[in-house]
């Protein structure tokens, strides 16, 4: 059976006080950054939210490395099973390894430079860049002006970032959603099927749907602020 995993948190706050106990290197500043290298004790689940402390992490082993609501933060020289980016900024990943999964949600102007990455997935993500990385898989939703310069990715997946097949999924939930609404009524209007309530189920399944073509609608015009991506 697989474990759960729990993350420990530190917010900006926390890592402050830390910085103070543990004699950590550096004040948190732009010219002055936050060093938390190999010789620090660290959780090997580690979440760090809502920070804008300049922090650096060098030559660090960990399973789950998480930032949620931080800017100005870098990972390098390191080896993490998983990081994951959540609604972040002006943060960067260089010089590492990431053994499983590097997910990017709701964040821009993420830079990634000379990395080796199992999977990296993108959602709503914007002018993030990848450049002189290796990268096995990908995985892309509502995200757009990404740049990935000088970086190997499969050419299945090289197809996948450059097209934008959006458009053509909105018709396609547009379509689904009309014929739903048009079947449910006609299977209302049937005896046996209105006993057993399924044209009745149908139609409201139809009515509720156009909530989640609102959702996607918003997304997409939300993507096509931003231009394509591109592999260079």
């Amino acid at each position: 059976m697989t474990q759960a995993f729990k993350y420990v948190k530190f917010t900006e706050n926390d890592l402050r006080a830390m910085t103070l106990e543990n004699n950590w290197k550096g004040s948190g500043t732009i010219k002055d950054p936050l060093i938390i290298d190999s010789a620090n004790s660290l959780p090997q689940e580690l979440q760090i939210t809502n920070s804008n402390l300049y922090l650096s992490f060098e030559g660090c082993n960990l399973n789950r490395l998480s930032l949620t609501g931080c800017h100005n933060i870098t990972v390098s020289n390191c080896e993490l099973d998983y990081h994951h980016i959540e609604k972040s900024s002006e943060c960067t990943v260089k010089n590492s390894s990431i053994k499983k999964s590097l997910s990017v949600n709701h964040s821009s102007r993420i830079k990634v430079e000379n990395c080796e990455i199992s999977n990296l997935g993108l959602v709503k993500s914007f002018t993030n860049e990848i450049n002189n990385s290796s990268i096995n898989t990908v995985f892309m939703q509502f995200s757009r002006g990404n740049i990935f310069g000088e970086t190997k990715i499969p050419e299945t997946f090289q197809a996948m970032i450059l097209k934008d097949s959006s458009n053509k999924l909105y018709l396609y939930i547009l379509f689904i959603w009309i014929s739903v609404l048009v079947s449910g009524f006609f299977m209302y209007q049937i005896e046996v099927y209105r006993t057993q309530g399924l044209g009745f189920s149908l139609l409201v399944f139809g009515c509720l749907f156009p909530l989640v073509l609102y959702a996607y609608i918003k997304n997409f015009r939300e993507m096509k602020k931003y231009p394509p991506n591109q592999i260079i």
